[in-house]
């Protein structure tokens, strides 16, 4: 309905995992599968991972078609699923994030499950 899921329907995670049951404004509203369970947990401990004030994190983005960079921050707050990260490396080329250009000392507001402690 209007493009997104409604009623009864089944799909299937190219893991595997198999959810057939209620559709709601295009989520699933029916009983959690074992994969969306095991998906869940790993999402609240990657939150919970990086949320951090203070903790250098990173993110990999994708340069072209195949060539991949890392840009390395600090994480200055958290507010829910957002990170406020301050950059401190901002990679080998240009990004941008939310429309900003990083450089060295920039802070953007960011997805926090798209950045990983770094090493």
């Amino acid at each position: 309905m209007n493009d997104k899921r409604e009623g009864y329907g089944v799909y299937e995670w190219p893991g595997g995992d198999r959810y057939a049951g209620p559709w709601k404004s295009d989520a699933a509203s029916g009983k959690p599968t074992p994969g969306i369970y095991a998906r869940m947990q790993a999402e609240r401990e990657r939150l919970a991972a990086v949320s951090k004030p203070g903790l250098k994190v990173c993110r990999e983005l994708l340069v072209g078609s195949v060539t991949r960079d890392w840009v390395r921050g600090t994480v200055m707050s958290v507010e829910g699923n957002e990170l406020a990260v301050r950059i401190d490396d901002a990679g080998q080329f240009e990004h941008r994030i939310a429309g900003v250009v990083l450089g060295r000392g920039v802070s953007v507001r960011d997805a926090a499950l798209l950045w990983t402690p770094c090493r």
